[in-house]
């Protein structure tokens, strides 16, 4: 983290803090450390992933009616380094901050996981080069003669014993039918609404936060580094969310020009009004919005990037609001259409792990097998 024109270990505010500012950190990680091993009157966790092994207790419940910030105001936390870490924290894994996620969700991402892999027990990280690629590219293999590549399916109906699918074939420009007696639908809901009839009303139900991703290709990013790139750099005070060193794996010692993904959330409490407002600017819009937040902790980054992509994500993310993880919304959108259409995508659990998509998957094959 670059905080107050210094790089530090990790993401948390430590160096440059004020007594009080520490006392709060402290306080509230003991509170998760709580949270993490409370359990209700069953035996089941407060907080667990899977999020459906999580207690069903009311105490437990009414987190989810109130906001992250609601949360740390009822508690007395009022040191703003703390609400800044928090709302990071809350936009990377929620697309939306403090103001507007869910509290159970915001003290989920803290007390949720019971990893073991270190001596604290916290901050166990598994990840790749390519990201979750490596996990699909592991699976592909089982896939070899049972997929249709450059194929759209924009319509799933039933009849009174099969299943059929109508999808474009974009190689001959023609439409072929799939009929099946089951079909998993692994899509988000505001994907099914246009593809499946009357789905539109379950759609409107569920948030996603808008997303601006930017690739840059840059010769150099030392200019003012006390140590090389990590993989995850964030930036205190910034408007995104930082940026990932793309080649932090690599084993070649010395490169030459370095790959940078920078990431930022749109969160606000009208997601269909950003969403419609981001479309309406420019690239060259976004490519400023970028390098100005950059130039906080590397003042030449536009000197010293050769190129820089945009891409810009409409529906990131699944965003827990209050009332999401335990409305009705969730349980509506996962049963099963005349036993026929199942449905399996993390945004039914409410948050995007890549634990609830393996649970999600999971829990519809069984269901659709009995």
């Amino acid at each position: 983290m670059f905080y107050k024109n210094n790089w530090q270990e990790g993401v948390v505010p430590k160096t440059g803090n004020t007594p009080d500012d520490d006392a709060e950190f402290n306080l509230f990680f003991k509170k998760m450390d709580y949270y993490r091993v409370a359990k209700d009157a069953t035996g089941k966790f407060w907080f667990n992933i899977p999020l459906s092994l999580s207690s069903q207790e009311e105490e437990v419940k009414k987190l989810d009616n109130i906001t992250m910030k609601q949360w740390l105001v009822s508690h007395n936390f009022k040191s703003k380094p703390l609400y800044d870490y928090l709302d990071y924290c809350c936009r990377d894994d929620f697309g939306l901050g403090i103001e507007y996620v869910s509290a159970w969700a915001g003290i989920h991402y803290f007390a949720g996981r019971k990893q073991d892999a270190t001596a604290d027990k916290r901050d166990s990280v598994i990840t790749w080069p390519e990201g979750n690629a490596r996990l699909a590219h592991h699976l592909e293999p089982f896939t070899k003669g049972k997929t249709l590549k450059n194929h759209l399916v924009f319509e799933i109906t039933t009849t009174s014993d099969k299943v059929i699918a109508k999808a474009f074939d974009a190689a001959t420009k023609t439409t072929i039918e799939i009929i099946a007696n089951k079909v998993i639908m692994a899509t988000p809901q505001f994907v099914n609404q246009y593809i499946i009839k009357n789905r539109k009303e379950i759609a409107a139900q569920f948030h996603y936060t808008p997303w601006l991703l930017a690739t840059l290709v840059v010769t150099d990013l030392t200019d003012n580094f006390s140590f090389p790139l990590c993989w995850d750099n964030v930036i205190y005070g910034s408007k995104g969310l930082g940026y990932v060193y793309d080649q932090h794996q690599s084993l070649q010692q010395i490169q030459d020009k370095k790959v940078i993904t920078y990431y930022y959330s749109f969160s606000s409490s009208d997601l269909g009004k950003t969403r419609r407002s981001i479309y309406k600017k420019n690239k060259e819009y976004w490519k400023q919005l970028v390098f100005e937040d950059l130039k906080i902790a590397h003042p030449t980054i536009e000197e010293a990037t050769e190129t820089i992509d945009i891409h810009l994500l409409g529906h990131g993310m699944i965003s827990p609001v209050p009332g999401f993880i335990f409305g009705e919304a969730k349980q509506n959108a996962a049963e099963s259409l005349e036993n026929k259409i199942f449905f399996a995508h993390s945004d039914l659990s409410g948050i995007s792990i890549f634990e609830e998509a393996f649970h999600q998957g999971i829990n519809v094959v069984n269901d659709m097998l009995k």
